[in-house]
């Protein structure tokens, strides 16, 4: 078995709806204007008003509400508008994950607690152009959802192994599939047609250092996961479990960011206070429970 044939076996995944893949494809054109991308996007009236939801939300905190998609997509850029497109449309795939496998408010939370810690991370070098860190952030997990819906007895006696030997759940999947979730996630976004930027380093967030063409986008999302787990934010409380001066994530991935535990503490609770507004919009039900 392969991430291939995980895959395969479920239709609806194997690619993304009409109006994403035109968007994406209006993108990569050189000619296409920005009001061709709005009009796409404006078509579908629960992409128009997921994206209009989050544009007007605190993840970008703009000064005066923003009322049309031309105008989001004029403000924002191109770039980011993909990653908002995909991130929503993402989030609506994966609906009916058995909850005994998964709590699916939890896992959403997390991961959008992820996207906004590897954005802001990506933020301290650059001011621009990391908005492909939130959506690695935000979909670094879902091949787990993958391998629970395609292999649910099998994942559900691997997690409860993690859980029982403490041996990290990848170390665990690797001995029984042969590859690992991320492997999944990673073919799962190629096949979407999304750019290696993205689905690299969700394939090497356990080993940043292995990425071929992409290891700083690799040492953000590997650190974000570090500093997820270590904040748990899927608990109400939102408390460390511990020092962020001691994370446990790769040495050198944290020397190619350079950052100490007193600032990754301020990215971390700054992300904790934007992590339901976000999620709200990504997921409504999810946000409510919280």
């Amino acid at each position: 078995m392969t991430p291939a044939d995980i895959l395969d076996g479920i239709d609806r995944l194997g690619s993304l709806p009409e109006a994403v893949v035109r968007v994406n494809q209006l993108i990569d054109a050189p000619g296409s204007s920005l009001a061709e991308i709005g009009e796409v996007i404006a078509h579908d009236a629960a992409l128009s008003a997921r994206l209009l939801r989050l544009v007007n939300s605190a993840f970008y905190s703009f000064p005066a509400a923003i009322g049309t998609v031309s105008r989001a997509i004029s403000l924002i850029g191109t770039d980011e508008v993909r990653t908002l497109v995909v991130a929503s449309t993402a989030v609506s795939a994966f609906a009916g994950i058995d909850t005994r496998l998964v709590d699916m408010n939890a896992f959403w939370l997390r991961s959008v607690y992820c996207g906004l810690v590897a954005r802001k991370l990506a933020t301290t070098r650059f001011r621009r152009g990391t908005e492909a860190h939130f959506l690695g952030g935000l979909l670094h997990d879902v091949g787990k959802l993958v391998v629970f819906r395609r292999l649910p007895e099998r994942a559900a006696m691997m997690l409860a192994q993690a859980e029982t030997s403490g041996v990290p759940l990848c170390r665990i999947e690797r001995e029984s599939l042969g590859f690992t979730s991320a492997d999944v996630g990673a073919e799962l976004l190629e096949r979407w047609k999304l750019p290696r930027q993205l689905w690299e380093p969700i394939r090497f967030q356990h080993a940043p250092e292995a990425a071929q063409t992409h290891p700083w986008e690799a040492s953000v999302l590997h650190v974000a996961r570090a500093v997820t787990n270590q904040f748990e934010p899927e608990l109400k409380t939102a408390e460390r479990k511990g020092d962020l001066d001691d994370l446990p994530a790769s040495a050198a991935a944290l020397a190619m960011l350079g950052l100490g535990g007193e600032q990754l503490g301020a990215i971390a609770f700054e992300a904790n206070i934007e992590s339901l507004d976000v999620l709200g919009v990504l997921s409504p039900s999810a946000a409510a429970i919280w």
